[in-house]
């Protein structure tokens, strides 16, 4: 590719999160895509150090996030863990000067998941999706794909670009 430079990094928050790393060559217009798991310290706790260097290292121009909120099952330490965390990185963000913005999941899964099918789980209909968008792709991770369909949606309906 002609250029490396991450141009976007979308992320799925929490502690089972994942980052995608969008690339965007300039010479063919084309994007592709790495991710990686949230990075954590004694397989627990997230390592903010670890974020805040691949932020700095990769300088995106932008960091687009999932909002946190309410989840099946989650209870106030959960809801308060999770606030934590996405302040957490928009402060990171914030002290790189990188802008970021939220979005909230049905805003992104209303686009990007409009052909699969709604009786599934939403995790069901963005692992199916993923494999319909990128079928030489194996994602079995429900984290990772909502990270890389976030992206994709990003791409497509903020920026105006196919992928």
């Amino acid at each position: 590719m002609g250029n490396n430079q991450v141009e976007l990094i979308s992320i799925d928050p929490g502690r089972e999160g994942y980052l995608t790393f969008w690339f965007k060559d300039q010479e063919t217009q084309s994007w592709r895509f790495e991710s990686m798991s949230m990075p954590k310290i004694n397989k627990k706790e997230i390592d903010y150090k670890q974020i805040y260097n691949v932020f700095k290292r990769h300088n995106p121009k932008v960091v687009v996030m999932e909002q946190v909120g309410m989840a099946f099952k989650a209870n106030k330490k959960g809801l308060v863990n999770m606030g934590l965390h996405q302040g957490t990185l928009i402060g990171l963000c914030i002290s790189l000067g990188i802008h970021y913005e939220i979005v909230h999941p049905k805003t992104w899964q209303s686009k990007v998941l409009k052909h699969v099918s709604p009786s599934l789980s939403s995790k069901e209909r963005s692992l199916l999706a993923i494999n319909r968008f990128y079928p030489d792709l194996s994602v079995k991770n429900h984290n990772q794909a909502d990270s890389i369909l976030l992206g994709r949606y990003y791409i497509e309906f903020h920026l105006g670009q196919s992928l």
